[in-house]
């Protein structure tokens, strides 16, 4: 019996570890730390900190990634309305999305917030940097973990930006959130100026969107009710692409 695409991916994982410690040129040694210290030159090691993950404030979590098969996308998302977002399908329910090569669709179910019946405006940004992966990770100012290895590549699905989002008043087939779906006859949403409060200043979720890259766009209907796409097509690495920082040595005392 095949074993589920989860248990395969995490074999496939385990197996690529066990070959870079046994047939690699790693001699581990009993009781010492070398035992305890992991390095690919197929997989990044994420950090996870801080008080962003279930161990609490102060805890971690540590995460092995395949970057031939799935980069760990940021996920950044600002709209004036209440929206149901899907990826491929599948409905997001977490700030960094596993987006593996190919074909891909981000589709967004948009309603009006509390009274605000103003056209919509949406901002969105998909992002991949290796920005802390040279032991500068602070979870206080990136949106990234802490990474040991790089890609030495940044990704970046923007709104606004060479990444077009289409959009339509009218309810579509079911299928609509598919990748393989063709929205005929939808429209693109173009550059607007984007939504201020009462004092002048824009909301916080969205300037920190704005401040991924993306550009917000808005809707051409004055509608209570939007669908809208974003697809796009990512090119991961080939296999062996993984660098790693030269280890520190301390230097011994006289």
């Amino acid at each position: 019996m095949a074993a589920a695409p989860a248990a395969q991916s995490a074999l496939h994982l385990l197996s690529i570890f066990e070959y870079d410690l046994l047939v690699g040129n790693k001699q581990l040694s009993l009781n010492e730390l070398a035992r305890y210290e992991k390095a690919s030159s197929r997989l990044v090691l994420e950090e996870y900190s801080s008080c962003e993950v279930p161990a609490g404030c102060g805890g971690g979590i540590l995460r092995w990634i395949d970057p031939s098969q799935a980069i760990p996308l940021v996920f950044r998302f600002w709209s004036n309305g209440v929206a149901a977002i899907h990826f491929d399908g599948l409905q997001v329910r977490s700030g960094r999305i596993d987006v593996s090569p190919g074909n891909h669709v981000l589709a967004m179910e948009v309603k009006p917030r509390d009274n605000d019946l103003r056209p919509f405006q949406i901002a969105i940004a998909l992002t991949y940097s290796d920005e802390v992966s040279k032991g500068e990770y602070d979870p206080a100012t990136s949106d990234e973990p802490g990474r040991v290895g790089a890609l030495g590549q940044k990704f970046a699905f923007l709104s606004g930006r060479a990444v077009d989002i289409l959009a339509t008043n009218q309810a579509p087939p079911s299928n609509w959130t598919a990748p393989d779906f063709q929205p005929n006859g939808w429209k693109s949403l173009e550059h607007v100026k984007p939504y201020e409060d009462d004092n002048g200043k824009l909301d916080w979720h969205l300037r920190r969107v704005i401040a991924a890259g993306a550009i917000v766009v808005g809707s051409p209907f004055h509608t209570p009710h939007l669908w809208a796409r974003m697809a796009f097509t990512l090119h991961l690495p080939t296999e062996g692409t993984v660098t790693h920082p030269p280890k520190k040595t301390k230097k011994k005392g006289r």
